[in-house]
């Protein structure tokens, strides 16, 4: 990977000087290796970029989603982060007669692009608005009324909703580019959730703009939001986990640990063929942390139940 000294460059789209397209990694725009793939003005045919993703480390990008702009998000509360939606979708909105030339090589009409650009920077501010009617000025929201758990009434419990604690990965079509990430990202980044994006290739040239000015605007928390240009491959391990695992239970969530251990034996030694010995010892091992840091954070949680109290 190779990585720029500030924001991608505008596209030269009369394809007389092509250039890489980037991909915003861990807080850094960079470039992907190997061989690429050209991508071609709808209308001209001329190549106007180019796009990839060998060397870049999806791994490390769900690892910094989570402990950077998870973190971040779930800090702030539901009309702080609709607060934030509205100034992006306000910054965008202000430079959106940079994003229609682009559009344009994707071979939208001007009406096209209105409804990808200005409707998709529109779920913005619609998804601000609800937030702040909707939802409390707190990190979590209470859903339902009080239920009582004992005859006499002296203990009484309470729903509440919370930001989950992972990523959102969002692969989107070819012909949204702009509309297709935004609209995703609004309830995803105002439920306190970080993503990563994966536009289509062929029209993620528009993507990356419309992304870099998001970037440009220093809006979103550190590692809330970051763009993969080019190719699947680094999802390649990471989506057939997931869809194997759909395929074997029906279920995409609520499966037991127990059950989970045994169904990634199942996925590791019969479809990967790793060594049975070597798997099962790797999980032991995996079991075993687990287990231990449980211990680790209970005070902790403790402390948080009470303070709760």
């Amino acid at each position: 990977m190779t990585a720029p000294s500030s924001i991608p460059t505008p596209l030269d789209l009369s394809g007389d000087a092509p250039r890489a397209l980037f991909s915003y990694v861990c807080g850094a725009w960079v470039r992907g290796a190997g061989k690429p793939t050209s991508l071609h003005h709808a209308v001209t045919g001329a190549v106007i970029a180019e796009t990839g993703t060998g060397g870049i480390d999806f791994r490390a990008m769900v690892e910094h989603a989570r402990t950077v702009g998870g973190p971040a998000l779930r800090a702030m509360t539901f009309h702080q982060r609709a607060r934030m939606l509205k100034a992006l979708a306000q910054y965008l909105m202000a430079h959106k007669d940079a994003y229609y030339p682009v559009s344009a090589g994707t071979g939208a009409t001007k009406r096209d692009g209105w409804v990808d650009i200005e409707g998709g920077i529109g779920t913005l501010f619609a998804y601000a608005s609800r937030g702040r009617r909707e939802f409390p000025d707190e990190t979590f929201h209470v859903e339902g009324p009080t239920e009582p758990l004992s005859k006499g009434g002296t203990f009484v419990g309470r729903h509440i909703c919370v930001p989950l604690e992972g990523v959102a990965v969002h692969i989107n079509a070819f012909n949204f580019p702009v509309w297709g990430m935004l609209e995703k990202l609004a309830p995803t980044l105002l439920a306190g959730m970080p993503a990563i994006v994966k536009p289509a290739t062929v029209t993620s040239f528009l993507t990356e703009a419309v992304f870099a000015g998001m970037i440009e605007s220093g809006i979103l928390p550190a590692g809330s939001v970051q763009l993969l240009c080019g190719g699947a491959e680094p999802f390649y391990n990471f989506l057939a986990l997931s869809d194997w695992l759909y395929g074997r239970t029906h279920q995409t969530h609520a499966i037991s640990r127990p059950r989970l251990r045994e169904l990634l034996l199942e996925y590791l030694t019969e479809v990967l063929n790793h060594p049975a010995a070597a798997v099962d010892a790797l999980t032991k091992h995996d079991a075993l942390n687990s287990r231990r840091n449980s211990k680790e954070d209970g005070p902790q949680r403790q402390s948080r139940r009470n303070n709760q109290k």
